[in-house]
């Protein structure tokens, strides 16, 4: 399976940066089947937080496109530098390095920041594409 797959190269960069200010988190989704984010982080060894987002309301719907795995990498500052369906290590990696340069003085946290949600959800379009609806 992909996310448990991914879950695992995941695992390996939040331990390659979680000393360097860098947080990891992950959602999780119950694809219409018993589902605890508890118990999956304890099964795959995940050290990184794991929210529950079974109906995509707190995260999927802000940045998923209806494909997983879907990863996002957000610089100190609140922007997003890094959003992109599918899992490319490399690529995530080195928008972390990227977000860690960022100068702190460019602070962003004085302006408020609002995410929209699309008309169809990412996440009723991942269902869909699931076979789910």
């Amino acid at each position: 399976m992909p996310c448990q797959t991914e879950s695992q190269q995941i695992e390996k960069i939040h331990r390659q940066f979680k000393n360097m200010g860098v947080e990891v988190i992950g959602a999780g989704m119950d694809w219409n089947n018993p589902y605890s984010c508890e118990q999956w982080s304890e099964k795959f060894n995940i050290t990184y937080p794991l929210l529950d987002d079974s109906r995509g309301e707190r995260i999927y719907n802000y940045f998923g496109n209806g494909v997983v795995p879907y990863n996002v990498v957000i610089d100190r500052n609140g922007k997003l530098i890094y959003s992109a369906s599918g899992f490319n290590k490399d690529e995530i990696v080195n928008a972390i390095k990227i977000g860690l340069k960022i100068s702190k003085k460019e602070n962003l946290l004085s302006k408020e920041i609002k995410l929209e949600q699309h008309k169809k959800t990412g996440y009723d379009q991942l269902r869909e594409n699931k076979g789910f609806n």
